[in-house]
Order: structure tokens, then C-alpha cells, then sequence
């Protein structure tokens, strides 16, 4: 624990450039190897029939790549946000500093208040979350993204110009295995799901026109079990 808080405060603290620099680089090295690594073994596994034997290391390796890649992105912007361990955060203004960071932010925009809605997770694996729905909607040639929050219900919405859904039943896109391109993994939405049952939060996903809408009921800290 001694050796964790060491790191955390070098990581939070060191403002050399060049030191800054060469770690995103190192990240970026290893999370794009373990991204194109599972790829090339879901598409392996899914000619041969055998992916069902191996989904659950395939589930462990995409988890980790994605905090990888999450950290890779955010660890400069994080500013008052520990590095380890679950921590209470205004949901609203992590979401809105996470778009900043989005490799595909120029697509994103949002509804959502600046009232604050304290939630408490883990910020990467939040970010994973985010990052798996982002990446879903990229991945389907979404030209529009967009966040909301109704906050008489405590519901993130997320929809996009995606609709329609290839896979029916439409509840069936977070079911290990189930992707609408060819050799996906069929990993990031069960993960996206498997996140939600961590925090006791529902999701379930829509259609509406053209649009397709996910919606995760969260439980904030006030009025948490």
C-alpha cells in the first residue's frame, strides 16, 4: 500500500513533460497490443467454433485493455480524482470531463445539468463503461452521440444515429458473444452490462426513429440501498 500511494503521488505530482510524455507512450504501446492481440484471437477462435471454451479470458483481457486504455487518456486530466479505489464523484461533471479526452469527441455533445449527482465507483472502470458505449456507437457509424440525464429518475441516457439494430431481440446486445461486425469480440457491451450489475444500476437499450438509446438507471449516493 506504501509503494501504491508512492506511485500515486509521483504520477499526480511529476510535471516533466518528457516524463509525462514517454509513459502515455508506453501505455498507449501496450493497451493497442492487447486490443489488436484479443482481435486476432476472438476472430482465431470464432473460425474454429471454439469461442465459447475461451470467452472468459477473452472477457479479462478486453476488461484490462480497456483501463489501460481509459488510464492512457485520462491520468493528465484526472486532476482531484484518486488513482485507486472507489470514490464518491459528481457523475455529471466526470461524464463532461470525459468527453474531452474521447478519441471520438467531435461526435459527442450533451443535455446534461450542471446540478450534481455524487455517485460511487471505481473512475476507470466508470470509464471503461463510457468509453464501451462511446466505442459502440462509433464502431456503428454513428455521425452523433449524445448524452442526457433525467434527473427525476437518476437515468443516464446515451443514444445515437444508429438505429437500426442488427441483433434481435434488441436486449440480446449484451450477451457474451453477441456482436454486429463479423469477428467482434462480443465483449464490450457485456462488460458495459457486467458494470451495471456491479453498482446495482439497469440498463437496457431502444429504438426510436433512427436513433438507438441506452439507458442506465444509476443509484446515486443519496438515495443508495
Amino acid at each position: 500500500m506504501e509503494t501504491q500511494n508512492k506511485l500515486q503521488k509521483v504520477l499526480l505530482e511529476e510535471k516533466d513533460p518528457e516524463k509525462q510524455e514517454l509513459f502515455v507512450h508506453e501505455l498507449n504501446t501496450v493497451s493497442d497490443s492487447l486490443i489488436y492481440t484479443i482481435n486476432d484471437l476472438s476472430k482465431d477462435f470464432h473460425e474454429s467454433n471454439d469461442y465459447d471454451r475461451i470467452s472468459e479470458y477473452v472477457i479479462d483481457f478486453k476488461r484490462s485493455a480497456d483501463r489501460l486504455s481509459t488510464i492512457k487518456r485520462q491520468f493528465l486530466k484526472l486532476g482531484s480524482y484518486d488513482l485507486i479505489g472507489k470514490q464518491i464523484i459528481d457523475m455529471k461533471s466526470y461524464v463532461k470531463s470525459y468527453f474531452k479526452v474521447s478519441p471520438h469527441r467531435s461526435k459527442i455533445s450533451d443535455n446534461i445539468t450542471d446540478k450534481e449527482f455524487g455517485i460511487e465507483v471505481d473512475v476507470f472502470e466508470f470509464a471503461v463503461l463510457l468509453d464501451n458505449l462511446i466505442t459502440n456507437a462509433a464502431d456503428n457509424g454513428a455521425d452523433e452521440i449524445n448524452f442526457s440525464f433525467e434527473d427525476d429518475t437518476s437515468t443516464l441516457l446515451i443514444s445515437s444515429d444508429t438505429a437500426p439494430i442488427k441483433i434481435q431481440p434488441v436486449q440480446d446486445i449484451f450477451e457474451l458473444g453477441i456482436s454486429s461486425k463479423e469477428y467482434g469480440t462480443g465483449v464490450g457491451l457485456y462488460i458495459v452490462k457486467e458494470i451495471c450489475d456491479e453498482y446495482g444500476w439497469g440498463i437496457n437499450v431502444e429504438e426510436k426513429e433512427k436513433y438507438v438509446i441506452f439507458k442506465i438507471a444509476m443509484k446515486g449516493v443519496e438515495n443508495a440501498d
